[in-house]
């Protein structure tokens, strides 16, 4: 093998803002406040909307995780129950064919 010169980094990473920073009362609000904050966010144009959105789905998983561990039923909204389709992977489908709404696994 050739010697190959390595050359350092000459710019920092960029540092991901965690949903704490982007709203810091974040635990405080409901699914559909933090939805509707979100939303605001990505329609000024601060943020990257896929890693809010990702941000999103990671705080309402977790939530979900703390009431099951917890043995409390979690917040009712349909926000909620979209990420929990979406995390045991059903997916919740309108036909376009018939108009109609089907629920796949």
């Amino acid at each position: 093998m050739t010697d190959k010169k390595i050359t350092p980094i000459k710019e920092k990473p960029k540092l991901v803002a965690t949903l704490k920073e982007i709203i810091p009362d974040y635990k405080k609000l409901t699914a559909d406040d933090l939805v509707k904050t979100i939303r605001q966010k990505i329609d000024y144009g601060k943020h990257d909307p896929n890693h809010l959105l990702d941000l999103y789905e990671y705080e309402i998983s977790r939530r979900l995780d703390e009431a099951r561990k917890e043995n409390k039923k979690p917040e009712v909204s349909l926000s909620i129950f979209r990420s929990l389709m979406k995390k045991t992977e059903i997916r919740i489908l309108q036909n376009l064919m018939t108009h109609r709404v089907e629920i796949k696994s």
